[in-house]
């Protein structure tokens, strides 16, 4: 249970760091503004044409597609730390 704690809370972390670190607001150079790393989940510009009003507004499965190659790193990472500290630990009691 411990571990998926620890996936939740860094995976929120994450998500919320790489959204605002990647937003793009353009609107006042080129009318368009975007949302979500590494897939876009939200998009919004000021087009009125219908070609491009089917490409604005908010997408489900790009935001769970970002959620979860995001909480898969976590994981991974997570594992990968344990997985390490626990081989450091039993080499540095034998020693």
């Amino acid at each position: 249970m411990k571990i998926v704690k620890q996936i939740i809370f860094w995976t929120i972390i994450y998500f919320i760091l790489l959204t605002l670190l990647t937003i793009e607001e353009k609107a006042y150079v080129d009318g368009l503004n975007q949302y979500g790393f590494p897939l876009r989940f939200y998009i919004y510009g000021y087009c009125q044409s219908p070609e491009c009003m089917q490409l604005f507004g908010f997408k489900y499965l790009p935001l769970f597609a970002d959620i979860f190659i995001i909480s898969s790193v976590v994981f991974l990472t997570l594992k990968l730390n344990n997985k390490l500290f626990k081989s450091n630990n039993n080499t540095t009691k034998s020693n």
